[in-house]
């Protein structure tokens, strides 16, 4: 009697493992795990980084008054008095009104808010409170990683695009930039990213209505800051070295261009409404500033602002910059190799040799952020030229890429890329298919070879981003850790914590008297409580600031405001421990306010300081009555 074959064994998959693989595709992938983690760095930030003008003017917002440096008051949306269009000379410098929201049209001269407005169809949402409208914002970081991982991937590998993602998700340019309301930072980017995905996503030749919506996209881009020329100048020249123009047909190529114009046209129109000085002022004070001549320690400069800009963004909230202990130094360090490669096949592609073309693009943009701090630039450090924030990224994830080729060379089969079935069927022809089967085992044999290899070189690969990331996750997080703690007006929890009290406590108008302060309480206390903007009307100029003759100029200012007829009694909002991101004459404000205060015999008292959670004091609203 013949025996019983044995049971065939079965192998256990754990349960874990087998939940993982029943996951999509897309729930398991690299991209994934890279928007969970800017998600939840992103969320956390912004509840963390304080308010401030410059971000809520740029969207849809609740519109403020402001005072001249004549006095007189600018009606605010809403108001009676105002039309439908608001007209400035501070940001937003052109608004349409809806009730008392204002639309921007142009934040400045160089840039249009119309591109941002996706920020009040969602306004039930977050009822224009910066604080509710970043996290709403931070979609536009999911599109920004989803965008670079297509352009890693299509120009690398899918490896080196996990890896690229990754790393974005942690690094400071990238977390601060989508957490904060900077989109006509990032707008661009994303916009112009969008024109290069469609480009590529063509299967032949360019049609012509693909042509016409990249080019749309291209211009859409430009409109939401004119310095996307920098963008589009780099991508321009990589396109004409490495990509067939020729692919593009001459009609797709005419829509291309009407596209482009037809989606950057409303900033020069917008500009027209007012008069066209503003773009006009901006083109002659650049052309000024490319005379300048360039020093030593201005090139030293620039290049520390490089590194810094992607190592330790947020220590541009500090006046000095001092990486933060090893792990700073350490990040520091892969933002200079980063620069350092793509550099490199910047400088190849300038100069006609093969590059790839996304570092090549990469590299380019890093000198040119030289050139244009250098040249075009009077601001130090020159931060906000925030096209960079996703170069470093891409460009260490390059790196990176490179040096694991490198380290496991010798574990891949040479010459497995060319190897298969067409070497299976060559040995077949010679012996038959006896020798056919051996060389298929072969084949075999070297493929899992080929795998073998490239699952160490990708091992290597993630282990290198992991050491990456380490310091580049831990100057993120430590700078969101510490800026709660900030004793300036930009403290966000004396923000918070003002807005609260004067919401419950109405009163008399009030007034803020710096640029960043501008706005916020109205923001944060979602309207209920309303301010003026005095700070346009109570600064002087900033060649005088520090000097007797500023200090005597703000007092003249103060006391003309206070002595006119009705305006007292009157509130205002102070920084209690101005920093340099404040006007210059910020630190004088409140003993200019009180001397002028007692030259005319007005009764000035302290109504109420908010600190920060140090307990340090941040805001102060200083109320000031009319003498008896």
């Amino acid at each position: 009697m013949p025996s019983a074959s044995p049971l065939p064994s079965v192998t256990k998959v754990p349960a874990m493992r087998n939940f993982v693989q029943r996951l999509p595709r897309f729930v398991r992938s690299p991209l994934a795990l890279a928007m969970v983690l800017f998600m939840v760095l992103g969320w956390w930030a912004a509840g963390r980084l304080p308010a401030g003008h410059e971000e809520i003017s740029a969207l849809p917002h609740r519109s403020v008054p402001q005072l001249t440096d004549a006095g007189e008051r600018v009606p605010a949306c809403g108001a009676e008095g105002a039309g439908r269009l608001v007209k400035s000379n501070a940001r937003p410098t052109l608004a349409l009104c809806a009730g008392d929201v204002a639309l921007p049209l142009l934040i400045a001269p160089y840039a249009s808010g119309v591109p941002h407005w996706h920020a009040f169809v969602s306004w039930p949402l977050h009822q224009g409170n910066p604080f509710a409208l970043r996290r709403w914002n931070l979609l536009l970081g999911l599109i920004g990683l989803y965008t670079a991982h297509r352009l890693t991937r299509r120009f690398c590998d899918r490896d080196t695009a996990d890896v690229a993602v990754l790393l974005l998700a942690v690094s400071p340019p990238f977390v601060l930039l989508y957490s904060l309301l900077l989109s006509y930072e990032s707008a661009p980017w994303l916009l112009a990213a969008g024109g290069v995905l469609t480009l590529l996503a063509a299967k032949e030749r360019v049609s012509p209505l693909r042509g016409g919506i990249a080019g749309l996209l291209f211009g859409l881009g430009f409109m939401s800051n004119i310095k996307l020329l920098f963008t589009l100048i780099a991508l321009g020249f990589v396109a004409l070295r490495y990509a067939p123009w020729q692919r593009i047909p001459k009609a797709s190529r005419v829509s291309l261009l009407a596209g482009v114009a037809l989606g950057a046209a409303p900033l020069f129109a917008l500009n027209q409404l007012q008069g066209g000085a503003g773009l006009e002022e901006q083109s002659r004070w650049r052309s000024e500033l490319l005379a300048r001549k360039v020093t030593l320690p201005d090139i030293e400069s620039v290049l520390t602002n490089l590194i810094r800009f992607g190592a330790d963004t947020g220590s541009y909230g500090v006046e000095r910059w001092e990486p933060l202990g090893v792990l700073g130094w350490f990040a520091a360090l892969v933002c200079a190799m980063s620069s350092i490669y793509v550099a490199y096949h910047g400088l190849r592609c300038f100069i006609g040799l093969k590059a790839n073309p996304l570092l090549a693009f990469a590299g380019l943009l890093a000198l040119g952020f030289l050139f244009v701090s250098l040249k075009l630039y009077d601001q130090s450090p020159g931060a906000n030229y925030a096209s960079l924030h996703v170069t470093y990224s891409v460009g260490l994830a390059g790196a990176l890429a490179a040096l694991a080729r490198r380290l496991t060379r010798g574990s891949v089969t040479p010459g497995s890329d060319a190897q298969g079935s067409g070497d299976a069927q060559g040995s077949g022809d010679a012996q038959g298919s006896g020798d056919a089967q051996g060389s298929s085992v072969e084949g075999a044999s070297e493929h899992a070879q080929r795998g073998s290899g490239d699952a160490r070189r990708r091992a290597v690969l993630f282990c290198l981003a992991a050491l990456a990331a380490v310091p580049l996750g831990y100057v993120s997080i430590s700078r969101l850790k510490s800026s709660a703690e900030h004793f300036t007006s930009h403290s966000t929890v004396a923000e918070i914590e003002l807005a609260e009290y004067l919401t419950n406590n109405p009163g008399p108008p009030l007034y803020t008297t710096t640029y960043n302060l501008a706005g916020v309480i109205d923001a944060l206390s979602r309207g209920e409580v309303r301010t003026t903007r005095a700070d346009t009307a109570v600064h002087c100029e900033v060649e005088q600031a520090g000097s007797t003759r500023a200090a005597a100029c703000q007092v003249t200012r103060f006391r003309a405001l206070l002595d006119r007829p009705g305006a007292l009694p009157a509130r205002f909002i102070l920084p209690a421990n101005p920093s340099y991101t404040d006007e210059p004459s910020a630190p004088s404000l409140q003993a200019s306010l009180e001397h002028a205060a007692q030259l005319s015999g007005h009764r000035l008292t302290t109504e109420v300081e908010a600190r920060a959670s140090n307990g340090a004091p941040a805001l102060r609203a200083i109320r000031v009555d009319a003498a008896r």
